[in-house]
């Protein structure tokens, strides 16, 4: 579609440009047919080149985006394995996968929210059942003041 819409864009460009070379007196008066013709002729090669370099582009263009939507694929499964209570394993990206930089940093947070849940699971029990009867914890109202 974009190779037609190219296509025919560049034959208006052709066109007008021939129609101000007769308004002008420097080129011939032309048929439509003859115009498209000697287009045809002169621009062939613009098209086969365009087709065949259309599904390099095109692998290119997929190759890319996998370089980044598999690094985010694989950082959501990590996150949602989080927020479902599940430890999350470190993100291993592949070989030429974009966004290493990111995978440091999301791992040094698995790391360390993994060592801050097992100190937070190590407290003293007694402590926090202690907190959990404070009035202002056991009831979700807020905590009044007397004056």
């Amino acid at each position: 579609m974009y190779h037609l819409a190219l296509w025919h864009a560049s034959f208006l460009y052709f066109f007008i440009r021939e129609r101000i070379g007769q308004l002008t007196g420097t080129s011939v008066m032309r048929s439509v047919d003859q115009l498209y013709s000697h287009f045809l002729s002169e621009y062939t090669p613009l098209v086969v080149g365009a087709c065949v370099m259309l599904p390099i582009v095109m692998y290119e263009v997929i190759r890319q985006t996998h370089r980044v939507a598999g690094p985010l694929v694989r950082f959501s499964h990590a996150l949602k394995d989080l927020m479902a209570g599940k430890a999350p394993r470190p993100v291993k990206l592949r070989d030429g996968d974009l966004l290493t930089d990111f995978e440091k940093l999301f791992n040094e947070f698995i790391e360390f929210y993994q060592a801050r849940k097992a100190t937070t699971n190590q407290a003293d029990p007694r402590r926090l059942d202690e907190l959990l009867q404070l009035p202002e914890v056991a009831s979700n109202e807020p905590a009044t003041t007397v004056s």
